[in-house]
């Protein structure tokens, strides 16, 4: 007969639980990203309509060009802004854990 030790399966339990909800926040924290970068990204093309900057910027880039560095830029901007949100809770889980 086979004999099962009871603290492994009960420990792969607990680890299963913790994957589960570690998964959940990084899903989670993903689309909080995109809402922020896809609002970001409105609010920039639609300051640009108003003051009719892209008509005179784009008499001397390439469309592609233009909307790619919008892309990048913005989303360089957006995970700056998603550490600087999470600095304190890692600061505060190093210190007081």
């Amino acid at each position: 007969m086979a004999q099962h030790n009871m603290g492994t399966v009960i420990s792969f339990k607990f680890f299963l639980t913790i994957t589960r909800k570690r998964f959940w926040l990084g899903t989670l924290a993903f689309y909080g990203l995109n809402m922020l970068l896809a609002g970001l990204m409105v609010n920039s093309t639609l300051e640009e309509k108003e003051n009719r900057v892209t008509e005179t910027i784009l008499t001397t880039l390439k469309p592609t060009t233009l909307i790619t560095g919008k892309v990048v830029t913005l989303f360089k901007i957006g995970l700056l802004q998603a550490l600087v949100s999470a600095l304190p809770v890692v600061i505060g889980f190093v210190f007081f854990s």
